[in-house]
């Protein structure tokens, strides 16, 4: 009877070896591509166009073609924890890009925002659907402040200020984090960072127990056997 040979990436050293690996590292370079949106955002450039989140998403899609070469093989178990961990991944992805560059908005404005009185000139809003079928329309206000100058202000529909009002704005002299209705906001109360880190380790975890869940039977494996 012919012995099967077992690839190097299939052995169980390896794959612990790499499982282990897997739940520090991926963690910890999430926890550094945060950073880098946050850097990238607090210098006025939109983290997306300026390539840290389109890096991470194709980096993330190599080590996700490499676990599934590791992980096939081993069957369903394996390929429903590899889907999960990816999927896991992904939604953080999204979750990181809006919630951390919010975050920096709020803290630009806590460290450095100015308050001031203004009057209320216009609203107008802005169609962000591209044409799609959801309607992403978003609102604002035009604020004129005591020196002349001309803020846009996010506002909801139903609350609006009255035209010819006077409002209260808070702005970033620097122009990085948009300008906001009311005082100064206080700082960041951590949650996005709290989700961030947990989606990491659910997905370092599953992604993990991928790469160390039994072997199962696959179909080169049963064709060798057949022989």
């Amino acid at each position: 009877m012919e012995a099967e040979s077992v690839r190097f990436v299939d052995r169980a050293p390896v794959r612990g070896a790499a499982a282990l690996v897997l739940l520090f590292a991926l963690p910890a370079a999430l926890v550094g591509l945060d950073r880098a949106v946050v850097a990238l955002h607090g210098r006025g450039i939109d983290p997306l166009t300026g390539g840290a989140m389109m890096l991470a998403v194709i980096l993330l899609m190599g080590l996700i073609g490499g676990l599934v070469a590791v992980c096939v093989p081993f069957g369903r178990a394996a390929v429903v924890l590899l889907v999960l961990g990816s999927l896991l991944l992904f939604v953080g992805i999204g979750f990181r890009w809006f919630a951390v560059t919010a975050d920096a908005d709020r803290q630009a404005l806590h460290d450095r925002g100015v308050v001031a009185a203004a009057v209320v000139r216009s609203h107008y809003q802005v169609d962000r659907s591209g044409g799609g079928l959801d309607a992403q329309v978003v609102f604002y206000s035009d604020v004129q402040l005591a020196d002349g100058s001309v803020l846009s202000v996010e506002s909801a529909r139903s609350a609006r200020p009255a035209v010819g009002g006077e409002v209260m704005v808070t702005y970033d002299p620097q122009d990085r984090a948009p300008a906001r209705f009311g005082s100064r906001p206080g700082p960041p109360d951590g949650t996005a960072v709290t989700v961030n880190q947990a989606v990491a380790i659910a997905a370092a975890l599953a992604l993990a127990a991928a790469l160390l869940a039994p072997r199962g039977t696959s179909p080169g494996r049963v064709r060798r056997s057949a022989r």
